[in-house]
């Protein structure tokens, strides 16, 4: 198994709107991906995601979040706020 956490001093407006586009174009399964927690914090928002390996991680959450975030922040403006 292979977990990331990630913290991003953004709205947490922007979670919702890259997580919104997330389950547009990917949907709601993943392969390789077990759990995808996404949460508010004080100064922005924080991500946890395990997959399988880190292989699974590389090739389809990273790759893909990659994308959406910045097709997200074309559409919503600057990712970090």
């Amino acid at each position: 198994m292979y977990g990331v956490i990630t913290t991003i001093p953004a709205p947490v407006e922007t979670y919702d709107a890259v997580h919104a586009e997330w389950l547009k174009r990917v949907g709601a399964t993943v392969d390789g991906l077990l759990v995808h927690i996404g949460r508010g914090t004080t100064d922005g928002f924080q991500t946890l995601e395990v997959c399988e390996s880190k292989e699974h991680d590389d090739r389809a959450v990273s790759a893909s979040w990659r994308a959406i975030a910045e097709r997200t922040a074309a559409l919503y403006g600057s990712l970090v706020g």
